[in-house]
C-alpha cells in the first residue's frame, strides 16, 4: 500500500477514495479489516475509472516520470512497471505491480494461492498446479475480456501477504544424488500436491541415482530435464506419464542430471 499515496498519477485516480490513507505511515497503522476495505476501494476505483483514456494517460505519465528520474534508483516495482506498460500501454493491470506483492522465487520455492486471490506470472519458468475450477476471471495484462463486476465482487482483499502464501518444500529424501521435495496446500484443499524429484549422477556408475516415493494416489509426471526410468519406463525431457502410488525414479546412464515433477492429490 505504500505506493498508493506516493505515485502522483496513481493517487490522482484514487483521490475519490475516502478510505485511502493520507501517508504511508498511516497506511501501516491500519487494522486487517481496514486494509481490506482500502484494497476494495482501490480496486473499485481503478477498474471502474472512465473514460479509459484516463488510465492510458496515467500510465504514460508515470512511465515518463520514471524514465526522467535521476535523483534515486528505480525500485524493483518501477522496473517491472516499465516493462509491462511497454507491452500493455492502456491496461489497468499495469498498476497492480504497486498493489500486489512483487515476489522473486528461487528454484525449489513455491507459493500457495487460494481461490479469488489475484496473481500474475511475469517472467521465468514455473510449474503451476490448480484445484478443480470452471472459471477464470481476468484482471488485466491481456487483450481478453475482463468481467469487472465479478472481479470486484469475488476478490478476498486479503492483506495477509507472503507469510500465508509462501510454502517451503518438505524435503523427505535428501542425499548426495537425489532430492525429493513435496509442496502441499493446507489440508482443506485435498485436490493436489506436487513432488519435485532432482537426480544427479553418482560417482559409482553401477549405482545410478535413485529416489523412491509413495504418493497418496496415482499421479501425473513430467520430465523437465535429462532422462529417467520411472517404474522401469524410460522418460526423457518433455515426456509426461501416469505413475502408480509407489514410484521408483532412476537416472538414466546417459544423463548427468534430471528433474521430474509429479502431481498427485493431497493426503486423503
Amino acid at each position: 500500500m505504500r505506493f498508493v499515496t506516493t505515485i502522483p498519477p496513481l493517487h490522482a485516480i484514487l483521490r475519490s477514495c475516502t478510505k485511502l490513507p493520507a501517508t504511508p505511515e498511516s497506511a501501516a497503522e491500519l487494522s486487517k479489516e481496514e486494509e481490506r476495505e482500502v484494497l476494495r476501494a482501490v480496486m473499485t476505483a481503478l477498474y471502474t475509472t472512465t473514460p479509459k483514456d484516463v488510465i492510458t494517460e496515467s500510465l504514460r505519465t508515470h512511465a515518463e516520470n520514471l524514465r526522467r528520474q535521476q535523483d534515486a534508483p528505480l525500485s524493483s516495482e518501477d522496473v517491472v512497471f516499465l516493462r509491462l506498460v511497454a507491452d500493455f500501454p492502456s491496461d489497468v493491470g499495469c498498476w497492480m505491480v504497486y498493489v500486489l506483492n512483487l515476489v522473486h522465487l528461487n528454484p525449489g520455492e513455491g507459493l500457495f494461492l487460494r481461490d479469488s486471490e489475484p496473481h500474475a506470472y511475469l517472467s521465468g519458468d514455473g510449474v503451476e498446479i490448480m484445484a478443480t475450477s470452471d472459471n477464470v476471471v481476468r484482471a488485466g495484462l491481456t487483450p481478453k475480456y475482463m468481467d469487472v463486476q465479478t472481479l470486484i465482487t469475488m476478490l478476498t482483499y486479503n492483506s495477509g501477504g507472503l507469510a500465508e502464501a509462501f510454502r517451503p518444500a518438505q524435503e523427505f529424501c535428501e542425499k548426495d544424488h537425489a532430492v525429493v521435495q513435496r509442496y502441499r496446500p493446507t489440508p482443506d484443499f485435498p485436490d493436489f500436491s506436487l513432488y519435485r524429484v532432482a537426480l544427479r549422477q553418482t560417482v559409482d556408475a553401477d549405482s545410478p541415482a535413485r529416489a523412491t516415493l509413495t504418493l497418496p494416489t496415482f499421479g501425473i509426471g513430467i520430465v523437465l530435464t535429462g532422462g529417467v526410468l520411472v517404474n522401469d519406463r524410460v522418460a526423457v525431457r518433455g515426456d509426461d506419464l501416469l505413475v502408480t502410488p509407489q514410484v521408483v525414479v532412476e537416472l538414466q546412464d546417459a544423463s548427468l542430471e534430471a528433474l521430474l515433477f509429479i502431481a498427485s492429490t493431497n493426503d486423503l
